[in-house]
């Protein structure tokens, strides 16, 4: 192999492993990053201060509309909770109704996908303590 090929050769393999470096630092940083940003959607105030982020009122627009996004960031809230509560019930019963079908390895398999479902989900906020809104 000539001198020239094995610089351009050399160049690309540093290339492709500087990328796959990149890739397994950051990705994970960007899943946590991601995570975190839907984390604080789930909540009245990063719900409604992401609604004004993406409506950007001007002064006179800033009150009135921080009431309303605040009256139903408290709903959207309120229904986050009781969809996972709903969501965590259906489950349960579905692996009760499917146990009695189920070898012992399959139970084993079945519960190590819940496991590792709930390490990937961010921890669901509980239904809000205060008055959800307006119905």
């Amino acid at each position: 192999m000539s001198a020239r090929l094995s610089a351009v050769v050399f160049i690309l393999v540093t290339l492709v492993i500087g990328v796959l470096i990149g890739a397994l630092l950051v990705g994970p940083m960007v899943a946590r990053h991601h995570f975190s940003n839907l984390e604080k959607l789930r909540t009245r105030e990063g719900f409604a201060s992401r609604m004004e982020q993406d409506i950007r009122p001007d002064a006179s627009q800033v009150e009135p509309i921080r009431e309303v996004l605040t009256k139903y960031a408290s709903r959207f809230e309120a229904i986050n909770g009781q969809y996972h509560v709903a969501m965590a019930a259906l489950a349960d019963s579905l692996h009760q109704e499917l146990a009695p079908l189920l070898t012992a390895e399959q139970k084993a398999r079945l519960e190590e996908g819940r496991r590792r479902a709930g390490r990937r989900l961010p921890p669901p906020g509980g239904p809000p303590e205060q008055d959800p809104g307006p119905k």
